[in-house]
């Protein structure tokens, strides 16, 4: 199964700004640290994969925080969809495959404005590097899975790439992007629920992994915020659960055939 997941790129606040913000809103989500002036938030609802859910997000957080905020959805690995608010107004929307949910799909990628992305996220003069990323197809000079394309497009704007390809049920199920801490992430609103399946139109979920980065969370966090444990959700079981009852007759018929070659054991 490829990759599902949301989330929204912050350039301007810093996490605990951000983290207050959604808890007053009494909103379940995920904060990363802020990292050379980005932040990302990682929403529960959104995993749903409901373009409008995401873009009312993306619209409220750009809005109510006075930023740009960039709104993702990736979608089994073969879609990116994109959408780039700015004072609280969609100035941007792209998709890396139009007409993948029809199954009419198009020539190549639609929208994306290289100029408003560029200077959205302070990276003037890549214009050029970001169009191209925007524009690649899914062929052998392009981008064959949209995670790529999207770590591309956030290193071309200065965005740490790792941030971008996680979304709040992978984190939930500790999935921490390669090279930062889960400790350097707060949660906010309810805490985490078993997970399950999507009720969008957008369809189901799977994701990164790794260890300490700078940004760490406040030392007292407001009301409503937590320093969340990213881990396996409570209740939910893990491949070694279900392969371990499998294997074991595998070692015990193994250990008899060394022992019978060893002439430990004789045949009768």
């Amino acid at each position: 199964m490829g990759s599902f997941y949301t989330n929204v790129t912050l350039r301007g606040p810093e996490q605990p700004q951000v983290a207050e913000y959604l808890a007053s809103r009494n909103r379940q989500t995920i904060v990363s640290p802020t990292v050379e002036g980005v932040t990302v938030v990682y929403d529960a609802i959104t995993e749903s994969q409901d373009p409008d859910t995401l873009t009312s997000l993306g619209r409220e957080l750009s809005a109510q925080l006075d930023c740009p905020a960039l709104a993702a959805l990736c979608h089994d690995d073969d879609v990116l969809w994109l959408q780039l608010h700015v004072d609280g107004r969609l100035v941007d929307e792209y998709d890396s495959t139009p007409g993948y949910f029809d199954g009419t799909p198009a020539g190549g990628p639609e929208g994306g404005d290289a100029e408003a992305l560029c200077a959205a996220f302070g990276a003037g003069g890549r214009a050029g590097e970001v169009e191209d990323i925007l524009r690649r197809g899914p062929d052998f000079v392009g981008y064959t899975f949209a995670p790529q394309r999207h770590k591309a497009l956030a290193s071309a704007l200065g965005i740490p790439p790792a941030l971008v390809t996680a979304g709040y049920d992978y984190l939930t199920r500790g999935e921490v992007p390669a090279g930062f801490n889960p400790a350097h992430f707060v949660h906010t609103g309810p805490p985490p629920q078993p997970l399950a399946q999507p009720a969008g139109p957008w369809g189901p979920m799977a994701g990164p992994g790794g260890p300490g980065v700078p940004g760490g969370p406040q030392a007292s966090p407001p009301p409503g915020v937590g320093h969340i444990h990213i881990g396996p959700t409570p209740g939910a079981g893990c491949c070694g659960c279900l392969v371990a009852p499998l294997l074991l007759p595998l070692v015990g018929l193994w250990s008899a055939l060394v022992l019978r070659r060893s002439g430990t054991i004789n045949e009768e």
